[in-house]
């Protein structure tokens, strides 16, 4: 039936899974930045990193960076 030991487990899996879906949007949000994407779009996954409670501040680099690449344009 229910084993204690088997709630870390749970947990560490629920964290690596969080960690790989974050890690996965980055990779994302990268390439969307180096092809150019417009900034609504780079908003739309900023704000979907931050309503998955997801370190946002990596995001918001990337998304002014794609808007000084299309400032110099």
């Amino acid at each position: 039936m229910f084993s204690w030991a088997m709630l870390p487990l749970a947990i560490a899996a629920v964290a690596v899974c969080w960690l790989l879906a974050w890690l996965a949007l980055l990779v994302v949000f990268a390439w969307l930045v180096r092809r150019r994407a417009d900034p609504a779009t780079l908003g739309v996954l900023v704000r979907l990193a931050q309503a998955w409670r997801m370190p946002a501040a990596s995001f918001k680099a990337l998304e002014h960076a794609g808007r000084r690449r299309d400032d110099r344009d």
